[in-house]
């Protein structure tokens, strides 16, 4: 009897696999349309919050997000995305649907292998105004956690500005789930940032390089933005304090998971009745090598939002910049 129990479970367990593993490959795609024309990028940087999985007992409104979100992109001509996990294939449906109704006719989004032993794709998205000419995907070597079960990398794409080739490259450092940035964890994430940099540099030779992505490591702590200097990169937001993300904690230093003020703001009169401690960072960046190319403005982007719940887009802020070719 339990052995046959054990059967029925495993098989449904690989049904859902394959389930998700189907959807999930569908996203690896891009349209061949209108191509832009223009010798400036507005390229914004955003961590959406698509989780794969529901993790709080409180509704993320997803739906009610991504059409809040689209509204209010209409001045990019570049978005790249962080968190667009593609177990919510429906929501992803309706992004992609509406982002192109605004003339974001291409988007990139790599997805693991039918193979492939992780069950989620990286989180990474990347929708352009531009044409796409080229695309790629580049795994991390190690990843820690709960990250192990997403294919972590760098996605890029290249598109023609100014008559110039330029990649831009999205990534998604190490999720870091302690109040402290413990050794362990900060050797996967030195790990995985090398890795990013050994790709910038190669394909930024000749070319116009952009990187952007949620580091998950405080420019305080970590000192990201002169770090990144040594390879060429320049921080659009050095000179700024401001934080682009802020998180909870209990008193054990581990993240508090179940509250998500920021997302789902009916929950606020519950975590105030727990201990908390709140931690502010700025772990949110658009990197650019200034040989080729001048910065002309860069911001932090609230994303607030008028809604019954919530007050904001996501737990993370935009990062905004605006280069000229």
């Amino acid at each position: 009897m339990i052995n046959e129990i054990i059967l029925t479970l495993l098989i449904l367990l690989v049904i859902v696999l394959i389930i998700l593993k189907t959807n999930i490959l569908s996203y690896t795609k891009f349209n061949n349309l209108y191509d832009k024309k223009s010798n400036d990028i507005r390229l914004l940087t955003y961590n959406l919050f698509l989780t794969p999985i529901k993790i709080t007992e409180y509704d993320t409104y997803n739906k009610d997000r991504i059409n809040l979100f689209v509204k209010k992109i209409k001045n990019y001509d570049v978005i790249c995305l962080q968190e667009i996990y593609s177990t919510n294939f429906t929501n992803i449906n309706l992004l992609l649907k509406e982002c192109v109704k605004r003339g974001y006719n291409y988007y990139y989004q790599k997805s693991p292998t039918f193979y492939s032993k992780h069950i989620l794709n990286s989180g990474l998205l990347i929708l352009s105004k531009f044409k796409i000419h080229d695309t790629g995907f580049l795994p991390f070597t190690y990843s820690k956690s709960y990250d192990r079960l997403t294919e972590k990398g760098i996605i890029y794409i290249k598109i023609i500005c100014n008559k110039k080739p330029v990649y831009i490259f999205n990534t998604h450092i190490q999720s870091n789930y302690n109040f402290n940035l413990s050794k362990p964890y900060r050797t996967v994430i030195k790990s995985q940032i090398n890795e990013v940099i050994n790709a910038v540099k190669y394909f930024g030779k000749n070319n116009i390089t952009i990187l952007v992505g949620d580091f998950n490591v405080d420019n305080n702590e970590y000192n990201l933005s002169n770090f990144m200097k040594q390879y060429g990169l320049y921080d659009t937001n050095e000179n700024t304090n401001k934080y682009t993300f802020i998180n909870y904690f209990d008193n054990y230093n581990n993240e508090i998971i179940k509250y998500k003020p920021f997302i789902c703001k009916k929950s606020n009169e519950y975590i105030k009745t727990i201990q908390h401690n709140t931690k502010k960072s700025k772990i949110d960046y658009i990197f650019y090598d200034n040989r080729y190319i001048n910065l002309i403005e860069s911001d932090i982007i609230e994303f607030n939002i008028n809604h019954k719940y919530l007050s904001h887009l996501s737990d993370h802020k935009g990062v905004y910049a605006h280069f000229k070719i």
